[in-house]
């Protein structure tokens, strides 16, 4: 793929990243000069209509939208069998790395981000389109010019209009079983509020360093989102408002209703917590909208709004106070009543719990860091009752006390009960398999089990590239839940020269780009073997093992060397004596002398007859040349030829 030109607009220049469903390029646009991401679909999947079908709706979804905090999508194209997107190329890191790097975000990091996806979300909702798996590894962060965080949303590989016929999955669970709502884990309708809880995870993973919600199979993770509590923010972080920590709570609620209705209310909050909002406490803007209309998907995905809850509001106003009226002595009687049972309750509870003087006061002693046999032995023999509550805890040991309440020193009456909470020791988990994996799939692999990636290594194999080939600990060992598991990644087989001899200068220099290497200098030289243009040598011989970005220079061939004639020896010049007799003449005589072999005046002038009888010319020839013939005429009359030999 390296070298190609797609749509012979993009150049593909190295791969960045790797995907379960695509390859990602770094390109460059040749018309426009600028660098470009491009997703090209897995070779592997070209014949599988459903993923196909799947990659085509991520480029129509993100092709229609356009915002800042949405990883920009250029163009989509297919060549030859590849399907590719061409995107905006961002150069960061994922959320979910930005995590694991720093453990947990600040309030104030926390609160960007999410104000910059729920932008994102707002935009995509806007255009009918639900993201559908929101999570940190969808959210690319990098920093801005000022050095201000940038958070950018992408992969809309599962994303559907809200006008599809299909919201709900006919019962499949389509996500990312950490992050996704409770409507989605049993297959259920999914709107605008599902994406919303998804932030709300991703929200709660960024304060804390931690998902709400996790166990050993994503089925009871699933669950886990339907019917259990998430544990409060502030339970892992204390240093997180209250008003945050409502906003995330509000989030994640089971019921979509009790949620943000839409990205805008979320936003306003987002306002009122960073204090750019008008609403004097966080969260009065949101939930005053929210009581006041209800939303709802009309048809084709429209946005109807309906003030029928605002109208049963005011009728049952006006029905309670007309109630009111007609019971107001019935409510003093029952008032007083009230007021008799609770004072007689109040004092048999007094009595009965020794506060007028029975049972006397104690210490509570102090248990904490004890065995759970020898924390009880002491309770008892301070006469006080004890109520345990095993958890996991990786820190104390299996069966110590984690901590007492009331605590210790504190006074107590006889008789009372101490909650204790005793340690089952670290929560552990099951290392799964990774071998015969892909990379970038072990991260979700292992967060799945509650573990962690440790130090990655690479080396050369005969396994394809990218797949990992050995990992510690092994497979089904048993660990703590949150251990790192390290791992070898195949670098594939070391990659070694091909052979160019013969090949045209265009070929070999494919070739060379697609091995990873640059075409160096040509040189040129003779051959009698190889063709004019074609390679005779190269700077790298063929098999050797080569590194990336290293330089082969070619040698093209000329052609045979052409054949140098010998120089024969200058042949030798003979002279001799062509004779004209004047003596029978008188006067000026014009004397020609014509060579007939070359077609050419030999010799030509005036001579005076009276003062000379005999005109000689010397002629010139090459020894060996052969017979010469000459016309002599005189005064233009033609007098007779002369032969010489040389």
């Amino acid at each position: 793929m390296i070298g190609n030109i797609l749509g012979n607009r993009y150049e593909v220049l190295e791969k960045i990243g790797d995907g379960g469903m695509a390859l990602v390029y770094k390109g460059k646009c040749q018309l426009l000069n600028r660098y470009v991401g491009i997703k090209v679909l897995r070779p592997e999947f070209i014949q599988d209509k459903d993923v196909v079908n799947k990659f085509k709706r991520e480029s129509q979804a993100a092709a229609s939208l356009s915002h800042p905090n949405i990883v920009n999508v250029y163009d989509v194209g297919q060549y030859e069998d590849t399907y590719y997107i061409v995107m905006e190329l961002v150069e960061g890191i994922t959320l979910k790395k930005y995590i694991q790097e720093k453990g947990k975000l600040s309030e104030k990091e926390a609160l960007q981000v999410g104000k910059q996806v729920a932008k994102a979300l707002k935009h995509a909702h806007s255009n009918s389109i639900i993201h559908r798996d929101i999570k940190p590894h969808n959210i690319l962060i990098q920093r801005d010019e000022d050095g201000r965080i940038l958070a950018k949303v992408t992969d809309f590989g599962i994303a559907l209009a809200t006008t599809s016929s299909t919201l709900t999955n006919t019962g499949s669970i389509v996500g990312s079983v950490h992050y996704f709502s409770p409507e989605q884990g049993r297959g259920g309708y999914v709107d605008e509020k599902s994406d919303l809880y998804s932030l709300g995870i991703t929200l709660y993973e960024m304060v804390t360093g931690r998902v709400p919600f996790n166990a050993k199979t994503p089925i009871a993770i699933a669950l886990k989102h339907s019917q259990q509590k998430p544990e409060k923010p502030s339970t892992y972080n204390p240093e997180i408002s209250s008003g945050f920590e409502a906003l995330i709570l509000k989030l994640l609620e089971k019921e979509q209703s009790m949620r943000y209705q839409n990205a805008e209310l979320l936003i306003q909050d987002f306002n009122n917590l960073q204090g750019e909002g008008k609403a004097p406490n966080p969260l009065l803007a949101s939930m005053n909208a929210q009581d006041a209309t209800t939303q709802v998907l009309g048809k084709n995905g429209e946005k109807n709004y309906s003030n029928k809850v605002k109208r049963s509001s005011r009728s049952a106003v006006k029905e309670e106070e007309e109630e009111k009226k007609s019971k107001k002595p019935m409510i003093a009687i029952g008032i007083i009543a009230a007021l008799i049972a609770i004072l007689g309750i109040t004092l048999g509870a007094l009595y009965v719990q020794g506060l007028f003087g029975e049972n006397d006061d104690i210490q509570m002693p102090e248990v904490v860091g004890l065995e759970r046999e020898e924390a009880v032995e002491i309770l008892e023999e301070h006469n006080l009752e004890y109520e345990s509550e095993e958890v996991h805890d990786a820190e104390v040991p299996e069966n110590f006390v984690i901590s007492q309440n009331p605590s210790a020193g504190i006074s107590v009456k006889e008789g009372s009960t101490v909650d204790l909470r005793i340690s089952l020791g670290p929560d552990m988990a099951l290392v799964p398999n990774l071998i015969h994996e892909r990379e970038v799939d072990a991260e979700l692999i292992l967060d799945e089990a509650g573990l962690i990636p440790g130090e990655v290594t690479y080396e050369e194999s005969d396994f394809p590239e990218g797949v990992i080939i050995e990992q510690d600990p092994g497979f089904r060992s048993e660990v703590s839940a949150g251990s790192e598991v390290n791992f070898t990644v195949s670098e594939g087989r070391p990659e070694s020269m091909p052979d160019l001899s013969g090949l045209t200068r265009i070929e070999a220099e494919r070739i060379i780009r697609q091995t990873g290497l640059i075409p160096g200098e040509i040189s040129e030289d003779f051959s009698e073997e190889v063709p004019q243009g074609r390679v005779i040598s190269q700077s790298i011989e063929s098999g050797e093992t080569v590194e990336p970005d290293e330089t082969v220079d070619l040698v093209l061939s000329l052609g045979e060397e052409p054949e140098e004639e010998e120089e024969e020896p200058d042949p030798e010049i003979i002279t001799k004596e062509l004779e004209i007799d004047i003596e029978d003449l008188e006067g000026t005589v014009d004397i020609e002398v014509r060579e007939i072999n070359e077609n050419r005046r030999y010799y030509r002038d005036r001579h005076n007859a009276d003062e000379e009888s005999l005109v000689v010319i010397p002629i010139e020839g090459e020894e060996g040349s052969g017979q010469k013939v000459f016309d002599i005429f005189i005064n233009g009359e033609f007098q007779r030829e002369v032969r010489m030999n040389f």
